[in-house]
């Protein structure tokens, strides 16, 4: 069961970061599997944009895997721990349906459960995850970017830099 995390009392601009982990939490809630499991994606890419270095207008590959393997935890009992790159191929795939599993060490092929503990298959490089446990892991590791950044002084200044553009970007969607 995946838990809401509200905006609270953060700044503005703030709030919304946390909101779409409400909006996730609402389309698992309505069983919209692979809805929930797009946003998810789509806020790792909202976090590394936050995250990523000051001039920079785009967050890349780079900074995806930076934020995931820094903020990204699975519960400690978890047969698999989070690794960006592993990450970042099973984003592609769901998004762009692209595979990124050539190499003499490709990323390990995400597949998906409902609920239950993540399971890999090291010899085969295959990980199976749980989305449920995937939205909450999202949900804390969000939650722990953001107090992050308002612990680390030039970590804010970047997330300053662009959260206002993303409160922009929202607004016009819901108009």
């Amino acid at each position: 069961m995946t838990r809401a995390h509200g905006p609270a009392s953060l700044p503005s601009g703030y709030a919304a970061i946390t909101e779409l982990s409400v909006e996730i939490t609402k389309a698992w809630s309505g069983d919209a599997f692979w809805a929930a499991l797009a946003m998810v994606y789509v806020g790792i890419d909202t976090m590394a944009l936050l995250a990523c270095p000051l001039g920079q207008r785009e967050q890349c590959k780079k900074d995806f895997i930076l934020w995931v393997d820094t903020y990204l935890r699975a519960d400690p009992a978890s047969d698999y721990q989070y690794e960006g790159v592993d990450v970042y191929a099973a984003r592609c795939a769901l998004l762009h349906l692209a595979k990124d599993h050539r190499g003499s060490q490709p990323p390990r092929q995400f597949s998906y459960i409902d609920n239950g503990p993540h399971r890999k298959d090291e010899a085969a490089r295959h990980v199976v995850i749980s989305v449920a446990a995937l939205i909450d892991d999202y949900c804390r590791a969000t939650e722990s970017f953001v107090a992050a950044i308002f612990k680390d002084p030039e970590l804010k200044r970047r997330a300053d830099s662009r959260v206002h553009n993303l409160l922009l970007e929202r607004s016009e969607v819901r108009r």
